[in-house]
């Protein structure tokens, strides 16, 4: 039977195995051979034992140095490079390497139970974890459930209560991980009457104890729970309080990163407008000058060597926008000479902070404020996907909690 340890209902997988019983992993993919019958199939899938970090590098390094391909350029396969002779084999989600179910100790059965499955050494390398679907709760069944099931059919459901029936009737004890009685089960008959509806609405909604409703209405009200599920949940505050003052953080650099772009218009303009309207004014006798005059713009870097940005001020203040408007109007000077290029790289920096070279011939700040905007918006994406974990942690905190004292 399937326990439901370590079952994340809240993505519909898990990382254990369907049956504690065995040592399994998932087969997403499977590959037989059907000319070749399967010799190994019949037998009693190992029982796996524990490996430690010395000894899974030990086989590591023995299975990538193994050669591909046999004496007949056969393709070898898993572990024991061995050609496809016909058992059964799955894919590994991380290196895409196909493994013997017997080699990696993964029990047939439960080859259609499998959301993504990782080798032994990709587990090892912090790749990923194996996954798993969730098995139907009738007996020697081995397909997954149906969603918003705890069965892969309606008749396997009608099955499987009919057996609890039969069993319950004779005395026996129901194969299932819940405990049932006569008694219950006339109770549950009596409730829903011949309403249908009524009985399908049953279970529906989690039924929450009054502590977990009060916490929910009121976080602090936390003084009723034992203390190891208060400790957890003041953690989780905690953590979740932290991720809240992040987010602010992210959303306020983002405000000011598209301030930044504004305050980047406003002072190119300025610039344009203040440095080549005077030119045209002194070239009137030359319409072709003219012309290309027009054409001219200032269109700088302003990459801030600091997280503090200097353009904010430099737009509010006229005496900072005046040094700023001299700097550049002397190295758009006409009587400017090629001497001065010894103090070029100097004149790229503004009060030493920011960068006011052109943005075309500025390599080294290419992109900056799309970079800065797009690492904002990644970690702020990051920061929300956390906080809906932790979240999910709570609710699962409190559920298994109710399950506690419901079993109890």
């Amino acid at each position: 039977m399937t326990t439901h340890e370590n079952w994340d209902e809240f993505n519909g997988s898990r990382t254990e195995s369907p049956d504690h019983s065995e040592s399994l992993s998932p087969s997403k993919r499977k590959k037989t051979s059907p000319s070749v019958p399967n010799k190994k199939s019949k037998q009693e899938t190992p029982i796996n034992t524990e490996e430690t970090n010395e000894d899974i590098a030990r086989q590591y390094k023995k299975f990538t140095n193994a050669p591909k391909y046999d004496y007949n350029s056969e393709e070898l396969f898993c572990v024991c490079r061995k050609p496809d002779l016909g058992e059964m084999m799955v894919a590994c989600d991380g290196c895409e390497e196909w493994f013997h179910f017997g080699c990696m100790k993964v029990n047939p059965n439960y080859s259609d139970l499998i959301a993504s499955y990782y080798c032994k050494f990709c587990v090892w390398k912090g790749l990923g974890e194996s996954k798993w679907k969730r098995k139907c709760r009738l007996e020697n069944c081995y397909k997954p459930i149906a969603p918003g099931s705890k069965y892969c059919s309606k008749e396997h459901g009608l099955k499987f209560m009919r057996n609890v029936w039969s069993d319950l009737r004779r005395g026996e004890t129901p194969p299932s991980s819940q405990e049932l009685s006569t008694g219950l089960v006339k109770a549950v008959l009596e409730y829903v009457s011949d309403d249908y509806t009524k009985l399908e609405r049953l279970g529906s909604h989690f039924p929450e104890l009054k502590v977990v409703e009060e916490y929910k209405k009121d976080p602090n009200s936390i003084n009723d729970f034992p203390d190891d599920v208060k400790e957890e949940l003041q953690n989780l505050k905690q953590e979740s309080n932290k991720l809240v003052e992040e987010i602010k953080k992210q959303e306020k650099l983002m405000e000011t990163l598209v301030a930044t772009k504004e305050h980047i218009k406003y002072l190119n303009e300025n610039l344009t407008g203040a440095i080549f309207s005077d030119s045209k004014q002194e070239n009137q006798t030359s319409k072709k000058k003219k012309s290309n005059k027009s054409k001219k713009k200032i269109d700088l870097c302003y990459c801030s060597k600091s997280d503090s940005f200097l353009i904010k001020e430099i737009a509010d203040s006229d005496d900072l926008f005046a040094d700023l408007l001299k700097t550049i109007k002397k190295r758009y000077s006409e009587e400017e000479d090629d001497e001065d290029d010894d103090d070029e790289e100097d004149n790229d920096w503004f009060m030493e902070n920011l960068c006011i070279k052109d943005k075309k011939k500025c390599v080294r700040h290419n992109g900056w404020w799309n970079l800065y905007y797009d690492e904002a918006v990644t970690k702020l994406a990051q920061l929300k996907v956390k906080t809906d974990e932790l979240s999910v942690k709570k609710e699962s905190t409190l559920r298994n909690y109710s399950m506690k004292v419901y079993e109890s």
